[in-house]
């Protein structure tokens, strides 16, 4: 298999059309070939244009009622992927692709947690992704958890709900 950079980002919103270019040329910048996006803020049916001079393939799952939420993987022209399937969930927090990359099978999940009962979700994506990967999985996202929740500076408790 070739050698392909895979780069995870919360977008914390893409709807602006400036900031949509930046992130692409950002992403070109850094040779992202793959890219999983999280709160991409997306309604879903007001999907804006995206640019499609560097990546060619984008796989979005939007929230129906609001921008909030949304997952994007984007694929750069260069990388040859074939789509085989996708799964979601109801809540709109993860999106799985399953295909080919050079005729080696591959699995790509793009995963964004909820700010409260984050193991559990977990636990619940990793089973569905468990049952739905084929080959390579490669898995990206926003667990809006930390490694060690007692060096966190970010906060004095600890926000992880079991």
């Amino acid at each position: 298999m070739v050698s392909i950079q895979f780069v995870t980002w919360n977008a914390r919103g893409l709807n602006s059309p400036q900031k949509r270019s930046r992130v692409s040329q950002y992403l070109r910048l850094i040779k992202a070939e793959v890219a999983i996006l999280q709160e991409t803020h997306f309604k879903l049916g007001k999907i804006p244009t995206l640019p499609q001079k560097y990546f060619s393939q984008w796989f979005h799952f939007c929230n129906r009622e609001s921008r909030s939420r949304g997952v994007t993987i984007t694929i750069r022209k260069n990388v040859p992927f074939t789509l085989q399937c996708s799964l979601t969930d109801p809540e709109r927090r993860y999106l799985f692709l399953k295909g080919k990359i050079a005729n080696t099978p591959v699995t790509i999940a793009g995963l964004y947690a909820p700010n409260s009962d984050q193991v559990l979700w977990l636990l619940h994506a990793l089973e569905k992704l468990k049952s739905f990967r084929e080959g390579m999985c490669i898995v990206g996202g926003d667990l809006n958890l930390v490694l060690e929740p007692t060096l966190d500076s970010t906060s004095k408790r600890l926000n992880i709900s079991q």
